[in-house]
């Protein structure tokens, strides 16, 4: 089993200043569920997402990476999770509400596993990306 840290060391995104969750790919998700999440998000995380992601997207470009102290080593900080499950939530309970034309129990939760489903067909449902000719 592999170390954190090493993990963390072996990987490219802290050295560019980046967190975990400013990597997430738009394709992973249903057209749509990442933007949503990420406008959920307080604005000044969102602007310092967005600081990250340029500041890395100049440094990548320049083959260059950020001074040891501002790698994001070890505060690595997951902020995109509560965003993400609240939007699939809401997709849930749009899709509850339209099978079953009532507005779902206040108990409404998704298990781990109707998680994971929802999300495996979120993905199947996706669009195929457009091939360079």
């Amino acid at each position: 089993m592999f170390n954190k840290k090493v993990y963390r060391k072996l990987i490219y995104y802290p050295q560019m200043g980046l967190y975990r969750d400013d990597c997430t790919k738009r394709n992973i998700y249903a057209p749509g569920v990442l933007e949503a999440a990420v406008q959920r998000l307080p604005e000044s995380v969102q602007r310092e997402r967005q600081f990250r992601i340029s500041r890395a997207f100049l440094h990548s470009t320049g083959k260059t990476i950020l001074d040891r102290k501002e790698w994001t080593m070890d505060d690595d900080v997951e902020y995109l999770d509560s965003a993400l499950a609240s939007v699939i939530r809401d997709i849930e309970i749009k899709r509850y509400w339209d099978q079953n034309g009532e507005q779902p129990p206040d108990d409404f939760k998704l298990t781990p596993e109707q998680y994971q489903t929802t999300l495996s067909n979120m993905i199947s449902q996706m669009q195929p990306a457009i091939q360079p000719k």
